[in-house]
């Protein structure tokens, strides 16, 4: 599948490195992955690395062996 991942997050003390994160991106690509597995992922890494006050991250999946599949996760503190 394709998958666009949106990032939406509120940053505490640690500044992000836009370099390093397409880098981790780009890692992802060809991985055999589910849909919740690679948000499960993408958000793991977020939070590990950048301890954001608040984090959503969505992904939108297109298949040809499925219909489309939007699937987010986000912090307690997103309202």
């Amino acid at each position: 599948y394709t998958a666009d991942i949106d990032v939406s997050l509120v940053p505490d003390n640690v500044i992000m490195d836009y370099c390093e994160l397409d880098t981790y991106l780009n890692n992802q690509s060809g991985l055999s992955l589910i849909i919740d597995d690679l948000i499960d992922k993408v958000y793991n890494h977020l939070q590990d690395e950048y301890k954001p006050k608040s984090l959503t991250v969505n992904v939108k999946a297109y298949s040809n062996t499925h219909l489309p599949v939007e699937v987010s996760k986000c912090s307690e503190d997103v309202a």
